[in-house]
């Protein structure tokens, strides 16, 4: 991903004319955007002609086209605007006929309007690269001219994601199933030492079943992470994966969301006249700070709507401790309310979510692996510390003592 100061040296590998160049980053934020846009142009071109002739690296004998210099009349447009750009030329292996390549002269054609306010829309300087997929629906471009080459890309991308080493220590874990068409997708997305977020790993199933969270834990075992750091798992309630936590990690603590708590309970009692009631019980008993204060105010709400609902009494005392571990630990204020509730993990599922929507039709597993990698490895680099994060080091030290673990093991990087 190119940072604001890299971009001089992205455009200007465009080869634009040097007064061209320098006219264009002289101008004002609008003609930078038109810049990036001139990087998502040139990636598409290079798609299409890496797609009849192949890497440029590499020769191959079954390409029927090969690359054939550049023809220096050439321009690409953008509104009124054109911008001088060498005409790529591809011809085949005789040398007796030249390729049409459909995205340079439709770039030659110049972008509407429409087509540009779209591209503004969803551009900047952290996400200009996504702008590509923008461009092609702006032009029409045929997504087949492209696709050969994302696909060796995602799958590149995937490869990385599930092959690279887990070399440092995650004290929080959190875990959360997300659907994609039809297939479940468990990721684990850990937060290290400093509060960094990284994504750990995903594995695919149909459902939230312990034998896919077994699977995903065989995985992150494998590229490093260890069973015996101690390490709190944040999770949305699901039972498969809190069984599959206790059989597999011998120092670990389970912090269910207190949100999906209260969504569970509340459900019970829907257009019930004590609703607010319940509600209000619930806000007080998880914003209460002493663990047993807390644990004796949902015992008494339990038995409160019992009178009403045994089913909903049940819910509120099944998992109950574990809804209140962050209490128990004595975490920081900041750091607790972030640690409270799903919603790290939520929010990156949100822009996988995202990121994947403009999918109609989903072409077997691999394909819905490989877009969330690259989804996942984009949203990474969006990813900010956790608020609190200046306390991880005191709660891990509260954690060694509840688990009757060895600190000096993690302080010398051993659970690392």
């Amino acid at each position: 991903m190119a940072m604001p100061w890299e971009l001089p040296q992205i455009v200007s590998n465009l080869v634009l004319e040097k007064e061209a160049l320098q006219s264009m980053m002289q101008q004002n934020v609008n003609d930078l955007q038109k810049s990036m846009i001139l990087v998502s142009m040139r990636t598409l071109i290079e798609a299409e002609i890496a797609g009849l002739c192949g890497d440029a690296r590499k020769r191959s004998e079954q390409r029927a086209y090969v690359r054939f210099g550049k023809q220096s009349a050439g321009h690409l447009s953008i509104l009124d605007q054109k911008i001088p750009y060498p005409k790529p030329r591809v011809r085949t292996k005789d040398k007796k006929s030249e390729a049409v390549l459909e995205t340079y002269n439709k770039f030659q054609g110049g972008m509407s309007e429409d087509a540009f306010k779209k591209m503004l829309f969803g551009i900047s300087t952290r996400n200009y690269e996504l702008a590509i997929h923008a461009m092609q629906d702006g032009y029409g471009i045929s997504k087949s001219s492209v696709s050969r080459r994302y696909v060796k890309e995602s799958a590149a991308a995937l490869e990385a994601l599930c092959t690279r080493k887990i070399d440092r220590y995650f004290p929080i874990v959190y875990l959360d199933g997300l659907s994609v068409g039809g297939e479940m997708m468990l990721i684990a997305l850990g937060v290290d030492i400093e509060g960094h977020k990284a994504v750990l790993g995903m594995h695919q199933g149909t459902t939230e079943h312990s034998a896919v969270v077994k699977g995903l834990f065989d995985d992150l075992e494998k590229r490093g992470f260890s069973r015996e750091n101690p390490t709190l798992f944040v999770i949305d309630g699901s039972q498969a994966i809190a069984k599959a936590i206790k059989e597999r990690f011998a120092y670990h603590l389970i912090q269910r969301c207190q949100e999906h708590k209260k969504r569970n309970i509340l459900a019970y009692f829907k257009n019930h006249p004590m609703h607010n009631d319940i509600k209000m019980r619930l806000h007080t008993a998880y914003a209460e700070t002493d663990f047993e204060k807390g644990k004796e105010l949902l015992l008494s709400l339990s038995k409160y709507v019992g009178t009403i609902n045994s089913d909903a009494a049940a819910s509120v005392r099944e998992g109950l401790e574990e809804t209140l571990t962050i209490r128990k630990l004595g975490v920081a204020p900041l750091l607790a309310r972030t640690l409270r509730t799903t919603n790290p993990i939520e929010s990156l599922n949100s822009m996988l979510e995202t990121f994947s929507a403009r999918v109609k039709r989903w072409q077997g597993g691999s394909m819905r692996k490989r877009w969330l990698a690259v989804a996942a490895i984009e949203s990474e680099r969006r990813m900010n510390r956790v608020h609190g994060n200046i306390s991880i080091v005191e709660m891990v030290e509260k954690m060694c003592r509840e688990l009757n673990y060895d600190m000096s093991k993690v302080l010398h990087g051993r659970a690392a």
